[in-house]
């Protein structure tokens, strides 16, 4: 765990919010998929333990991709190998969008001296995409 403190002692330096995105691989979605238990579990209960803020992506993918398995979003679907594709990383991205801890970014950049456009977006948000980021694991 020394890795993530460090990472995260490192963000809160220099005045960012972190976090930890836990990505799934092909057999620990298919383990997730057929047992609704996360193969991670003893990371994420370690996680918890020390207040180390964390998305994992597993559950949220599981429900997006509904029956599909995750080899459809990766680049060589046909062996359910390699890296995320083009709509993995766009399905990605809106998950991670969509969880970000907003309140604490908001705070974050209101202390800068000129609101940014993306500051703007943010707080312009629907109140259920706040609440969603509040049901993420940020202690």
């Amino acid at each position: 765990m020394g890795i993530v403190a460090r990472f995260l002692r490192g963000c809160t330096a220099r005045d960012k919010t972190c976090f930890i995105v836990l990505f799934p691989t092909p057999s620990s979605y298919r383990y997730f998929a057929a047992t609704g238990r996360s193969a991670t579990q003893p990371l994420l209960d370690e996680f918890d333990r020390n207040g180390f803020p964390y998305l994992n992506l597993t559950p949220l993918l599981a429900d997006r991709l509904g029956m599909d398995e995750i080899c459809t979003i990766l680049t060589r679907p046909e062996r359910c190998i390699g890296h995320f594709n083009e709509d993995g990383n766009r399905l990605v991205a809106e998950l991670v969008r969509t969880h970000l801890p907003i309140d604490a970014a908001l705070d974050r950049v209101a202390t800068r001296s000129r609101p940014s456009r993306a500051l703007e977006a943010l707080r312009s948000e629907p109140e259920e995409r706040k609440q969603s980021a509040a049901r993420a694991h940020f202690p």
